[in-house]
């Protein structure tokens, strides 16, 4: 229905009361008109790919109720680029998104082979916030996974580079998963973290087992944050989480390192636990500092981080050989504490996975108490907010309480602390 009404547009001053008309204009229907809010672009080269290209696009209308995102990393081919496109109608208190997406990426086996996983799907999502600190999320989603195996060999010669000897296209994986969480947040952000309230999230996933699946299972997981601040700058901060993954397929949860870690150390892992279904539906829980990626795995688990937080450099100017001012270094002391048990190993007899189950807290086989399935690290670190992102820095020493291990593991890291 059209409208044809005419009305004065009126600008009221309240201070003074002076009114302004602006003239008779035309009502109109409100059309939906996408005009770009971001967009960056970046060419890239290296030995592996070659001449790629990198670029995000982000689009939404003037009302704000509808957006949409398109990115891209362009190489050489298609099926080796990755993209991500997804709407979100932001319309209303509830709010829906749909996306789609595919990944390449390229990552070394325990036996040196060289694996390539297509990985290509979408989602349904649906947010409902009830307040300003809960909200619920769900979400529906469809993955596929197809994976290349490329053999290779070493020549007897230091550093010498590897020689493809053979190609092999494995069976790929189909899975549709519902997930939903809900989540309250009551924190309060300081300069490289939250400094005061508190924050939680409960999560379930589950894989149905219907036609056209190969996995099924139901995965659930619990993470509580609290925040106690003293005075202005320094914080205590407490953490506990755990999860348990049951049914015909249950997922792994790997417990080891930190988030975006750049000089990295893993763990090698046994062959039977490098299948796709192990590692793109696995959980990752951080920070489990003294530990190395993948060092401890299971079907259950629990995680649980202590830290003082404290401003540790005020200020520092340099004057020679470079001009330079630096502030603001906040220092930390932390222990993690954590367990992944009901591990998963492979029967050589029938090659099928056996599960160890057994959970033991203590060991007494040194004549004192220690703990054996329960581990530990201490250590301290900084923090120093750089403008673009935090850099941590941190250094951590795994003991059983009757041991410790002498060479620390070291940990520098981007992101905000948890």
């Amino acid at each position: 229905m059209s409208i044809d009404k005419k009305e004065n547009i009126i600008l009221s001053d309240n201070g003074s009361g002076q009114k302004i008309t602006i003239g008779d204009k035309e009502q109109k229907p409100y059309k939906l008109k996408f005009s770009p809010d971001m967009f960056n672009a970046f060419a890239s080269y290296n030995t592996f790919y070659g001449v790629g290209g990198m670029g995000q696009l982000t689009l939404s209308d003037i009302m704000g109720n509808h957006r949409l995102f398109l990115g891209a990393n362009l190489l050489y081919s298609l099926e080796e680029s990755d993209g991500v496109v997804s709407y979100y109608n932001l319309k209303r208190q509830t709010n829906y998104g749909i996306s789609a997406f595919h990944y390449k990426t390229y990552y070394r086996s325990y036996n040196r082979n060289i694996l390539s996983d297509r990985i290509y799907g979408g989602s349904l999502m649906a947010s409902h916030p009830f307040n300003k600190f809960k909200r619920q999320d769900l979400s529906f989603n469809l993955l596929n996974i197809e994976r290349d195996v490329y053999q290779t060999t070493y020549s007897g010669y230091y550093n010498q580079p590897q020689i493809f000897t053979g190609h092999q296209k494995l069976e790929g994986i189909s899975t549709a998963t519902f997930e939903t969480q809900f989540v309250n947040d009551t924190s309060l952000w300081g300069h490289i973290g939250p400094v005061n309230g508190s924050r939680y999230k409960f999560n379930i996933e589950h894989a149905p087992d219907i036609p056209l699946t190969d996995i099924s299972f139901t995965t659930v997981e619990f993470d509580y944050r609290k925040y106690y601040r003293f005075g202005i700058k320094y914080n205590i901060v407490t953490r506990f989480s755990g999860g348990a993954s049951l049914g015909k397929n249950p997922r792994l949860f790997f417990l080891g390192g930190t988030s975006n870690w750049l000089n990295a150390q893993y763990k090698n892992l046994p062959g039977n636990l490098e299948y796709m279904q192990d590692m793109f539906f696995a959980r990752y829980p951080f920070p489990f500092r003294g530990f190395k990626y993948y060092e401890e795995y299971g079907q259950r688990y629990f995680l649980t981080n202590l830290e003082f937080r404290f401003p540790f450099i005020d200020y520092i100017a340099l004057n020679w050989p470079i001009p330079l001012a630096i502030g603001n270094i906040n220092g930390v002391l932390f222990t993690d504490i954590g367990s992944a048990w009901y591990k998963p190993s492979l029967d050589p007899e029938t090659g099928e996975d056996v599960y160890d189950k057994s959970f033991n807290a203590l060991s007494t086989s040194s004549g004192t108490y220690a703990l054996d399935d329960i581990k530990m690290s201490w250590g301290v670190g900084i923090r120093m907010n750089l403008g673009f992102a935090v850099l941590r820095f941190d250094t951590a020493w795994k003991t059983n309480l009757d041991t410790q291990e002498p060479k620390p593991v070291f940990y520098l890291s981007i992101g905000p602390d948890f």
